[in-house]
């Protein structure tokens, strides 16, 4: 729970060093303006490989690369509050960046899940494409070949049939895959949320700051309002009596 206490006579708005500072030693101003840029560069390049489509599943990758286009924009926009410490902007904008995150999270445990349904897919796709490789090697080496027949239609092939086997690992290939996308996903689930955080925590800071200031301003404007004050007219109130004196 973050809560504000007096730290070097500082209002500090949690006893967390990583709540309290950007990784513990930046700055939280710094520190969310260098994890919007981080944020901005690693969303673009996202997207720029996700819309050159070179995956089976065109469909699931421009779906991630729409949403890290999306990304990309909050992050460039968050820079504005950040810079004019806008308390309203940084609330509106870390709102937006933490419902940009679920749904960036929920997208990735898709795609995991995707990925691990279709293991067949894969390496079909996986023993074919390399098939393909290792006939042009052949056909350039001139090793023995054997003709196939099909509808009128001959076609040439290497003597070993290697197109319907794991010859190539593709099963291993697609384990090591999974994890790593696993893997992948997880640090940046959680980084992405740190960030944040870090920008959450600011508008808490500057929330507080503004309070803070607004009651030293009460707080020193009060004798100057007492002094304005009109004493009271007439004599005291006696009890019992018709008339004041």
């Amino acid at each position: 729970m973050i809560r504000p206490f007096k730290l070097k006579e500082q209002i500090t708005h949690s006893h967390n060093p990583y709540i309290h500072k950007c990784c513990a030693c930046i700055h939280l101003r710094i520190g969310s303006v260098i994890s919007c840029l981080i944020w901005m560069g690693l969303s673009l390049y996202f997207a720029v490989l996700s819309f050159q489509g070179k995956s089976r599943n065109g469909a699931a990758l421009y779906i991630f690369g729409t949403i890290n286009l999306i990304l990309a924009g909050i992050a460039l926009g968050s820079l504005f509050p950040i810079y004019l410490k806008s308390v309203t902007g940084l609330r509106s904008a870390s709102q937006i960046l933490w419902v940009a995150i679920i749904v960036y999270v929920v997208d990735l445990i898709i795609n995991v899940i995707v990925f691990s349904v279709n293991k067949t897919q894969y390496i079909h796709w996986c023993v074919s494409s390399n098939f393909v490789r290792l006939d042009s090697i052949f056909t350039e080496l001139q090793l023995p070949i054997q003709q196939t027949s099909t509808n009128n239609t001959t076609a040439t092939s290497p003597s070993y049939n290697m197109s319907k086997m794991d010859f190539y690992n593709c099963s291993r290939t697609w384990e090591d895959e999974l994890k790593f996308l696993i893997l992948t996903h997880v640090v940046m689930g959680c980084l992405y949320a740190y960030w944040a955080l870090s920008i959450f925590s600011y508008y808490i800071k500057i929330r507080y700051e503004m309070r803070t200031e607004m009651l030293r301003e009460m707080t020193r404007m009060q004798p100057m309002m007492g002094a304005m004050i009109p004493p009271p007219q007439g004599g005291p109130i006696i009890p019992n009596a018709d008339i004041m004196l």
